[in-house]
C-alpha cells in the first residue's frame, strides 16, 4: 500500500505553557519546558478514530536550511514520540493499508522554538480505496490501458491523473492505493473507441468494481498540423471531430511539434475541424471505416501574417537590409523596419496583397516583390557588379593617364548603351556599380586605344581586365572548337615567332602585325592536341580584325584510334556488343564511383558477370571507346572535359574548354 502524507493544519503557533489549540475531538498541548522540544500524539483510522498500529511518523526540518535533520519514529501501538531540536518541520505519518486524504497533503509544519513541545497531536490517516473491473469486447478480454483521472480527491485537489495500469490478458485490472474522492476511468484500446466512465464515487476503504467494461469498434485518428509555408509543426492547434448533428465526438490540441491524437471512435462519418489564430480554418467531412487508425496530416495556410528570409552581403557587419511592406490594394506602409539576415515571421501583417520593397545604404542591388499574406518570401541583395581595370602602355608598363568607356547592354536585349569618355590618373581603377549584363571596355591615350571583347557581369561578380594599347595593325582572336566551344590555347604568330596564350574565353591579342599576309599557328592545351596553322591573315596599318579559329577538340585523332581499336576487340568477342542508346549506369552520366583507374575487380570478370551490365540496354557513360580503366588518366588535375565528345572524358587528357555562347560578331571598332 501506498503510505501518504497528513496535513492538520492549526491557527497559529503558540510559545506559553499550557496554550490548547483543538483539532479534531482531542486537543494538541503546546507547552513550554527545559526538556528537549518535541511532538508527541497518536496516529488514528480516519473513519473509525481507533490507533493504527505499525505506523510511521516521519518529520523533517525545512529550516534553518542548512541542517535538513529526519527524524523518524515506528510505533506499534499507533502513538508517537518526537525529540526535536529548534527548527520548522513537516510531520508526516503513513501506514500500509493507509493513505491520506489526497494529492494536497503534504504534511503538517509545525515551529519547534525555545524547546517548545507539542502532546497529545492526533495524526488521521484514511484506508486505501481500489478500483477493479473488467475490459471486454463481446465475450472477450482486450488488453487495454487504465486510467483514473481524478475530478477532485477529499483533500480538495482535482483534475489530476492518479495511476496508469494495463489489463491483463482477460481484460482484468486493478487499480490500488486509491483516494477517496470523485474520478474518471478512461479505456483506450488499439482499434476501439474510448470509453469514460465519469463521476466514479471512491470512498475510503471501498473496493469499487465497475464489472465488464464493453468497448466498441472505432478508430483513432491521428497527425501533425502543418504552417504551409514554413513546414513547421503548429502547437497548440484545436482538432475536433463532430457527428452528423454537429454534436463534437472528440478533441484535443497539437503539441509542440503539431502532432496530435483523438480517441477513436465507432462514427463512421465525421466532420474534422481544425483552427488556430492566424491561419484559415480547415474542415472537411470524412468517413472513418475499420479498426485501423487514421493518419491526417493537413496544412495551414495563415490568414495573415508573412516570413521573410533576408539575405545580402555588404562585407562588414551589421548586415542589415530596410524593408517596406506596402499593402497592394490600400497602397498604405503595413510595415517598415531595418532587419539583420536571417528568418523573420512578420505575424502582425494583415491585408494584402503586398509589395515588398527591399534596399540597404551600400551599393546593393534592390529588391521588389510581390507576395500574399503567410507567404514565404525570400529577399536576396547582392552587390553590384564590378570590372577591375588593369591599363597598360604598348610597351607592358603601367598606363598612368587616360581615358576609359563602357558600352553594356541587358541580357534581354541586343542594344548597346554607350558611356563617355572618362580620365583616369592610375593604371589600375575600378568600374563599379554594374547591374547583371554584358560589357565592353575600352581604353585610349593619345592616338592609341584599345578595346576588350564582351564580358558577362552579374551581380555581385567582380571581373579582373587586363588592357594593353595596341600599335600599328591589331589581329583580335577567338579560339573554338567545332562547336563553338571556347578554348585555352597557344597561339602562334609565326612570321615573328611572337607567342601567346587565350584567356580563359579563347581570347588573344596580337597588335603590330606585318605589313604582308601574316600566319598563325594554335595548339589547344591538353595532351595529343595537334597544331592547326591559318595562314593569309590581312591586317592593315591601324586596322583592327576580329576573327574566330575553329580547331579539333583536343585528342579527336585518338579517340578516333580507340574507336577503331574497340571495333576489332568487338568483332573479336573481347567486349560485349554496344547496346543501344538511351540507358545509364546506376551512377549517373560521370565516372563511376572508382575514378578513373581500374575497376574493383581487377582485370577479371566484372560483378555483373557474362551478362547485361548494370544500366542495361544503353551505352556506358564513357561512350563508345575503351572503358577508362583501360586509359588511365596521367593529368589527374585536370577535370575539364570536352563535353562535345563523351568518349573522351575517361581516356587521356581534357582539353580545358569553357561553355559560352557564339560570338555575336560584333565589330568593336565599329562602336568606338
Amino acid at each position: 500500500m501506498k503510505p501518504g502524507p497528513l496535513i492538520l493544519g492549526i491557527a497559529g503557533t503558540c510559545l506559553a505553557a499550557g496554550i490548547v489549540i483543538y483539532i479534531g475531538l482531542k486537543p494538541t498541548e503546546i507547552i513550554v519546558s527545559d526538556e528537549p522540544g518535541g511532538f508527541a500524539g497518536i496516529v488514528v483510522n480516519g473513519l473509525t478514530n481507533e490507533p493504527i498500529p505499525d505506523a510511521t511518523v516521519m518529520a523533517v526540518q525545512t529550516a534553518p536550511e542548512n541542517k535538513n535533520t529526519l527524524k523518524t519514529e515506528h510505533t506499534h501501538t499507533g502513538q508517537f514520540d518526537l525529540t526535536l531540536m529548534d527548527g520548522n518541520y513537516i510531520v508526516t505519518a503513513s501506514a500500509p493499508g493507509f493513505t491520506t486524504q489526497g494529492r494536497n497533503d503534504t504534511g503538517r509544519t509545525i515551529e519547534i522554538e525555545d524547546k517548545t513541545r507539542y502532546v497529545n497531536a492526533k495524526l488521521k490517516l484514511w484506508p486505501t480505496s481500489t478500483v477493479q473491473g473488467r475490459v471486454v469486447a463481446g465475450k472477450i478480454g482486450i488488453q487495454a490501458d487504465i486510467v483514473l483521472y481524478y475530478d477532485h480527491d477529499a483533500s480538495g485537489a482535482g483534475d489530476y491523473e492518479f495511476q496508469t495500469v494495463k489489463a491483463d490478458e482477460d481484460g482484468h485490472f486493478v487499480i490500488s492505493d486509491a483516494y477517496a474522492g470523485v474520478s474518471t476511468v478512461s479505456i483506450a484500446a488499439e482499434g476501439f473507441a474510448n470509453v469514460d466512465l465519469r463521476d466514479t464515487v471512491i470512498s475510503p476503504g471501498q473496493v469499487v468494481d465497475l464489472g465488464e467494461i464493453p468497448l466498441r469498434d472505432g478508430v483513432s485518428l491521428f497527425g501533425q498540423i502543418t504552417d504551409a509555408t514554413t513546414r513547421r509543426g503548429i502547437s497548440d492547434a484545436r482538432i475536433a471531430i463532430r457527428n452528423m448533428d454537429n454534436s463534437v465526438i472528440a478533441e484535443t490540441t497539437t503539441d509542440r511539434d503539431g502532432h496530435f491524437r483523438l480517441p477513436a471512435t465507432d462514427v463512421k462519418q465525421v466532420a474534422v475541424q481544425i483552427d488556430h489564430d492566424g491561419y484559415h480554418p480547415h474542415s472537411k467531412t470524412i468517413q472513418l471505416t475499420g479498426n485501423a487508425n487514421r493518419n491526417y496530416d493537413i496544412a495551414l495556410h495563415r490568414a495573415w501574417g508573412l516570413t521573410l528570409n533576408v539575405q545580402n552581403q555588404t562585407g562588414r557587419e551589421p548586415i542589415k537590409t530596410r524593408i517596406v511592406v506596402i499593402d497592394a490594394t490600400t497602397q498604405a506602409t503595413v510595415y517598415e523596419s531595418t532587419l539583420a539576415n536571417g528568418i523573420h515571421n512578420l505575424d502582425n501583417v494583415k491585408g494584402g496583397p503586398f509589395i515588398i520593397q527591399a534596399e540597404t545604404p551600400d551599393t546593393m542591388t534592390k529588391a521588389h516583390l510581390r507576395a500574399a499574406s503567410g507567404d514565404n518570401v525570400y529577399v536576396r541583395l547582392r552587390p553590384f557588379g564590378k570590372i577591375n581595370v588593369i591599363a597598360k602602355t604598348s610597351d607592358g608598363e603601367a598606363l598612368t593617364q587616360g581615358e576609359y568607356r563602357y558600352f553594356s547592354r541587358s541580357t534581354q536585349t541586343e542594344n548597346e548603351t554607350e558611356t563617355p569618355w572618362t580620365a583616369f590618373t592610375s593604371s589600375e581603377f575600378e568600374i563599379a556599380d554594374l547591374h547583371e549584363g554584358f560589357y565592353r571596355v575600352e581604353i585610349k591615350s593619345g592616338k592609341k586605344e584599345v578595346g576588350s571583347h564582351e564580358i558577362k557581369i552579374q551581380n555581385g561578380d567582380v571581373y579582373q581586365l587586363n588592357l594593353q594599347l595596341l600599335e600599328g595593325g591589331v589581329l583580335s582572336g577567338r579560339v573554338v572548337t567545332e562547336l563553338g566551344n571556347s578554348v585555352r590555347a597557344t597561339v602562334t604568330l609565326n612570321n615573328d615567332s611572337r607567342v601567346v596564350a587565350t584567356d580563359k574565353d579563347g581570347y588573344f591579342t596580337f597588335d603590330k602585325m606585318p605589313a604582308e599576309p601574316a600566319s598563325i599557328s594554335i595548339v589547344p592545351r591538353g595532351r595529343d592536341s595537334k597544331e592547326t596553322r591559318f595562314t593569309d591573315i590581312i591586317v592593315k596599318e591601324n586596322d583592327r580584325v576580329e576573327r574566330e579559329f575553329r580547331v579539333d577538340s583536343p585528342g579527336t585523332d585518338e579517340r578516333a584510334e580507340r574507336r577503331a581499336r574497340f571495333e576489332e576487340m568487338r568483332e573479336r568477342g573481347e567486349f560485349p556488343p554496344p547496346p543501344p542508346p538511351g540507358a545509364r549506369p546506376p551512377w549517373g552520366d560521370g565516372p563511376p564511383p572508382w575514378g578513373d583507374g581500374p575497376p574493383p575487380w581487377g582485370d577479371g570478370q566484372p560483378p555483373w558477370g557474362d551478362g547485361q551490365p548494370p544500366w542495361g540496354d544503353g551505352p556506358p557513360p564513357w561512350g563508345d571507346g575503351p572503358p577508362p580503366w583501360m586509359h588511365r588518366n596521367h593529368d589527374s588535375n585536370n577535370s575539364n572535359h570536352d563535353t562535345g565528345s563523351a568518349q573522351n572524358n575517361f581516356a587521356g587528357e581534357p582539353p580545358e574548354i569553357i561553355e559560352t555562347p557564339k560570338s555575336t560578331g560584333r565589330n568593336t571598332r565599329g562602336k568606338k
